[in-house]
């Protein structure tokens, strides 16, 4: 409840959460109330550990990824942490990654170039 009297307050224009996390689905049911934008930022591959640490359970990878469908369908755009979970991510949970969705524009490149210098890769 004082998360909700915060968001009222602050008025964000987009909320930005990591996933998973519990507070991951939570910001989708704010991000619905307040209508403003979640973007999900998909940082721990969560049906690698699943199935490291609890490989033993039945099913355990199939729920980690139902998991992430679901939570990731209630984002308005998810981005990920590197091309092949971008990849891996777009075959599991299609609609979280629209084509083209995690290429920067032009102008940000270049900025990127900029600030690396001449000596950075």
């Amino acid at each position: 409840l004082e998360g909700l009297k915060m968001v009222r307050r602050f008025q964000p224009d987009v909320l930005h959460v990591t996933s998973p996390s519990q507070i991951a689905l939570v910001s989708s049911i704010v991000a619905k109330l307040f209508k403003v934008p979640l973007v999900l930022t998909y940082h721990t591959h969560l049906p690698v550990y699943a199935e490291r640490y609890l490989g033993w359970v039945p099913g355990i990878v199939d729920a980690a990824w139902t998991t992430l469908r679901f939570v990731h369908s209630q984002a308005d755009l998810t981005l990920v942490t590197s091309p092949q979970l971008q990849q891996e991510f777009r075959d599991q949970v299609p609609h979280a990654l629209p084509p083209g969705a995690l290429r920067p524009p032009a102008a940000q490149l270049a900025v990127h170039a900029h600030l690396r210098g001449p000596s950075c890769l």
